[in-house]
């Protein structure tokens, strides 16, 4: 959804838009403000729709951690609410190594 200079974004735009959908228009915003494409007071227009949409953002990655930490289970079976942890490089293996066994 480009955005016409002017064209500011509604709340029910912004809600109905996907992650991947804000992040790439905010990745346009920048890009315009950075490269002068638009004038002051359109500038903070846009810097005032970029922190809807980094809002937005925020809100989808919430649910999304909240949905991991609902879908974990510890190893006798119950679910339990615990944090992801985000393996170390050098525990991750590599795309061509065998599946691990579990125990």
């Amino acid at each position: 959804m480009a955005r016409k200079p002017g064209k500011r974004y509604t709340d029910d735009e912004i809600r109905q838009i996907s992650y991947e959908q804000a992040y790439e228009h905010l990745q346009e915003i920048v890009q315009q403000i950075e490269q002068g494409h638009v004038g002051l007071e359109e500038s903070v227009a846009r810097y005032e729709d970029a922190m809807k949409l980094i809002a937005h953002c925020r809100r989808i990655l919430k649910q999304a951690e909240q949905k991991v930490l609902q879908l974990q289970q510890t190893s006798e079976g119950p679910a339990s609410l615990e944090p992801f942890q985000v393996p170390a490089e050098s525990e991750i293996p590599p795309p061509d190594a065998p599946p691990a066994t579990r125990t």
